[in-house]
């Protein structure tokens, strides 16, 4: 402001320019700081070996037909006689003839006398 209260007319150039040289010098000072903060805020990490890289996952190249082995497979234990420890003396049986062994040993078990109707 002037004498009689009013604003300037004109913009004072070197203060301006002063401010901004100041400005920008602060910025890069700034970016410079956060530059060497950060150089030393990051974890280094070793390389890893190449030998220690782990393979890549060994997928299935074929899916339904590795099912339908194993199905197969399973099919042919539940359908078959076998030994599950022959030392131990314990055998497998065909499922069908399980069922049968269980529905006849249910049909002899004596009834329980604990209900009365």
């Amino acid at each position: 402001m002037n004498a009689q209260g009013h604003e300037k007319h004109h913009i004072d150039a070197p203060v301006l320019t002063r401010l901004g040289v100041g400005f920008a010098c602060a910025v890069a000072l700034i970016l410079l700081l956060m530059a060497l903060l950060w150089q030393h805020m990051v974890p280094r990490y070793p390389a890893v070996p190449a030998q220690q890289v782990p393979a890549p996952p060994r997928l299935q190249a074929t899916p339904p037909a590795d099912r339908a082995v194993l199905d197969r497979a399973q099919r042919q234990q539940l359908n078959s006689y076998g030994w599950v420890n022959q030392g131990s003396g314990v055998a497998r049986i065909p499922i069908e003839r399980a069922m049968q062994v269980l529905a006849t040993q249910h049909d002899k078990a004596p009834a329980s006398s604990g209900s009365a109707r």
